[in-house]
């Protein structure tokens, strides 16, 4: 990306390019790796599966899937006006808001009114008509990956800032408009 120069050049017209490249170039890419970043760490720190299971209850208790953690998406948000590089990173399985923040102790019913639950624990199986669960620890997933994200925006933007200050960011693909 060059400059075609005038006759009667001024500095300040290379300020407004490298002004305007930077807005238009640099900016984009930096806010498209602190999604990219928010969106690994929150992938990493999901948990799989469960961390404890009775013996009795070994053979009847589901595969770990990895469903949340595969679930998280990012997408650009809105139009790209006034400077405004907004990114969103969400996942759409319903019970990541309890892994999130946890959930406090509550009581447990059958699904069908008059039926039994059947639960194991370490000395066998069980059954009752209610249950206390004490409720379970919050993960905090996303929350964590933010806080790092933003401790960590200034090594990730350094690289795109320092190739555009040295005019070579054609390294980098800038996401426009109409993609992604």
């Amino acid at each position: 990306m060059g400059v075609r120069w005038k006759r009667n050049f001024k500095p300040s017209d290379l300020l407004e390019h490298k002004q305007k490249e930077l807005k238009d170039r640099a900016v984009p890419i930096i806010a498209r790796k602190l999604a990219d970043s928010v969106e690994d760490k929150a992938k990493r720190y999901s948990p799989v599966g469960v961390r404890w299971v009775p013996p009795g209850a070994k053979n009847r208790v589901p595969t770990t899937s990895g469903k949340l953690k595969n679930s998280w998406k990012k997408k650009r948000v809105g139009r790209w006006i006034r400077n405004n590089y907004a990114w969103s990173v969400w996942t759409d399985v319903e019970y990541a808001p309890y892994v999130e923040y946890g959930t406090s102790p509550h009581v447990i019913k059958p699904r069908k009114p008059g039926g039994t639950l059947v639960y194991y624990t370490a000395s066998g199986k069980n059954m009752s008509k209610q249950v206390m669960h004490p409720g379970t620890e919050p993960v905090y997933m996303l929350s964590r990956a933010v806080n790092e994200t933003r401790a960590t925006a200034v090594f990730i933007a350094k690289p795109i800032l320092q190739s555009w200050a040295k005019g070579g960011l054609h390294r980098y693909r800038v996401v426009r408009n109409d993609a992604y």
